[in-house]
């Protein structure tokens, strides 16, 4: 089931601004974001700060060093400083990460604690570079429980939105999850008696349809999700 969302696009394209008015709305959550340190010169460096308000800069212009991504100098012990401020998280935490990146991918216990995000049970999301490709960049994109969103200057209003909705879903199809006596299986349909109703749902060239508008328009939603994890655990396969 859909656990994990990335938002990737193009650099300066709002990624971090999003993420952040996300999660900024969220009780628990835990994770960072990457904010940019600007000059009368122009962008000198990133900062990241985390859940717990630590700020570190972990990439500037006056950086000496060997670990270099263009003109910045990168400073692996700041970023995890932020990593090892991040490891202890409860299980209805929302873990996020801005982002997934070159100057982040040359921390190998970075990309340990991805791939711990994205292996757990919690709802994580997560920022994707665009310009840099990576082997685990792709697995994550690739993964059945992952879901990817490209973000444009016309889109990001109904981007954050979906995302928003997809936190509220996901957490509602684990409730319809945890109580099996809600569906009847019968064919290749189903119906769940939810709290607004029964939905209807059909299992169509290997994927759960649903008639609730939230599927109509976003070809996924929490009744659809539940079906397709509930059925794969009850239904043998043929």
């Amino acid at each position: 089931m859909i656990k994990n969302i990335f938002i990737t696009g193009k650099p300066r394209s709002g990624k971090s601004m999003m993420l952040e008015r996300i999660i900024g709305d969220l009780p628990k959550k835990t994770g960072f974001i990457t904010r940019e340190i600007k000059t009368t010169q122009g962008r000198a460096g990133f900062e990241l700060e985390n859940q717990k308000g630590t700020r570190v800069i972990f990439a500037h212009v006056d950086f000496g060093g060997s670990c270099k991504v263009g003109k910045y100098g990168v400073d692996i012990k700041a970023l995890e400083l932020i990593l090892l401020e991040s490891s202890d998280y409860s299980e209805d935490d929302v873990l996020y990460v801005d982002e997934i990146g070159q100057m982040q991918l040359l921390s190998e216990d970075f990309r340990q604690v991805v791939l711990n995000f994205t292996n757990s049970q919690n709802i994580f999301l997560a920022t994707l570079s665009q310009v840099f490709q990576d082997d685990l960049i792709n697995d994550l994109k690739n993964r059945n429980d992952s879901l990817t969103l490209d973000l444009s200057e016309s889109n990001m209003a109904d981007q954050e939105g979906f995302v928003k909705a997809m936190i509220h879903k996901i957490r509602k199809a684990r409730k319809y999850i945890a109580k099996p006596q809600l569906f009847t299986f019968e064919n290749n349909t189903a119906i769940l008696r939810s709290e607004h109703g029964a939905r209807n749902l059909s299992f169509l060239e290997g994927v759960w349809s649903c008639d609730c508008d939230f599927f109509r328009v976003n070809k996924i939603c929490s009744h659809s999700m539940a079906t397709s994890e509930l059925s794969a655990r009850i239904i043998p396969a043929k």
